[in-house]
C-alpha cells in the first residue's frame, strides 16, 4: 500500500489594529488579507495536549460577532467591563470559498435585470399596440429553437432596439402633432393679442386725452382758487380800510355835531340876553 505524504501549510500571522471598543474594522480585515469572510476562534480546550490538530478536533469553532462593519472581539473582562484584549486567543480568518461566486450573483443579478427590461419593453410595445411590433416579431420568434445564451440575448437586445425605433417613431409623430398644434394655437394667440393691443390702445389714448383735460381742468382751478384768495385779501384789506374811514368820519361828525351843538346854545344864550334888554328898555 502506497503511503500519502501530507505537509501543514499557513499563512504568516499579521498584527492588526483595534480599535478603541477591541472592534475590528472589516476594511481592515480586508486589508490585511484580501478575500476574507470571517474571523473565528477555538475554545480553550480543557486537556494540556501540544498536539495542535488533536486539540483543534476536539474544540469547537466559534465566529466572531459580526454587524456588517466591523468584528466584535470578546474581552477577558466580559461585555460589561473595559476592554481587554485576550491575546491568548488564537484567532482565525476565513477565507472566500468560491472567488467566482460574486461575479456569478453578478451575473445572474444583470440577466434578470435584463430580462426585466426585455419585459418592460414588450409591454410598453403591447401597449402601443402598433402593426410594426407585430411584423417585427416574427423574425426573431423564428429563429431556431436552440440559442446560446449569448445569442439569445442578443435576440432580445435586437428585440428591444426594433421596439425602441417604433417608440421613437411614435414619439416622433406625437411631438411633430403637438409642434403643429402649438403654432397653430400660437398664431391665434397672436391674432387675439393684436386686435387687443389694438383695443387696448385706443382706450389708453382716450384715457390720456381725458387724463389730460383732467389736469388742465385742475391747473385752471388752481389759479382760480389763487385769484379767489388774492381777490379775497384785498377785499378785506378794502373793508378794513373802509371801517377805518367810517370811524375817522364818525369820529369827526361827533365833533361837529358837538361844536353846533355849542353853538347853538350860545345862539339860544345871546337870544335870551338880547330879548331881556329889550324888555329892560
Amino acid at each position: 500500500m502506497k503511503t500519502r505524504h501530507t505537509t501543514l501549510l499557513g499563512v504568516e500571522p499579521v498584527a492588526v489594529e483595534l480599535d478603541r471598543d477591541g472592534s475590528l474594522l472589516f476594511s481592515s480585515l480586508q486589508a490585511a488579507f484580501p478575500g476574507a469572510s470571517a474571523l473565528y476562534r477555538y475554545q480553550s480546550a480543557s486537556d494540556a495536549s501540544s498536539n495542535v490538530e488533536s486539540k483543534r478536533s476536539q474544540q469547537r469553532k466559534m465566529y466572531v460577532k459580526f454587524d456588517g462593519r466591523r468584528f466584535h472581539l470578546p474581552s477577558t473582562n466580559g461585555t460589561n467591563g473595559p476592554y481587554n484584549s485576550d491575546n491568548s486567543s488564537e484567532y482565525f480568518v476565513q477565507l472566500n470559498v468560491c472567488p467566482n461566486a460574486a461575479r456569478t450573483d453578478r451575473f445572474s443579478h444583470a440577466s434578470k435585470q435584463f430580462e426585466r427590461s426585455v419585459q418592460l419593453v414588450q409591454h410598453m410595445m403591447d401597449s402601443i399596440g402598433d402593426s410594426p411590433t407585430q411584423a417585427s416579431s416574427p423574425s426573431i420568434t423564428t429563429q431556431p429553437t436552440k440559442l446560446s445564451p449569448l445569442e439569445h440575448q442578443f435576440a432580445d437586445l435586437s428585440q428591444i432596439i426594433q421596439g425602441k425605433d417604433v417608440i421613437i417613431e411614435k414619439q416622433r409623430e406625437e411631438l411633430q402633432k403637438l409642434i403643429s398644434e402649438l403654432e397653430s394655437a400660437s398664431e391665434k394667440v397672436k391674432l387675439l393679442e393684436e386686435g387687443d393691443l389694438a383695443e387696448l390702445g385706443s382706450r389708453c389714448s382716450l384715457q390720456e386725452q381725458e387724463l389730460e383735460m383732467f389736469r388742465s381742468m385742475s391747473r385752471e382751478q388752481t389759479s382760480m382758487s389763487d385769484e379767489v384768495r388774492r381777490v379775497t385779501g384785498r377785499l378785506r384789506e378794502v373793508e378794513r380800510l373802509c371801517d377805518e374811514r367810517v370811524d375817522e368820519m364818525g369820529a369827526k361828525l361827533r365833533d361837529k355835531e358837538a361844536t353846533i351843538s355849542g353853538l347853538e346854545k350860545e345862539k339860544t344864550k345871546l337870544a335870551e340876553e338880547k330879548a331881556e334888554e329889550q324888555r329892560r328898555q
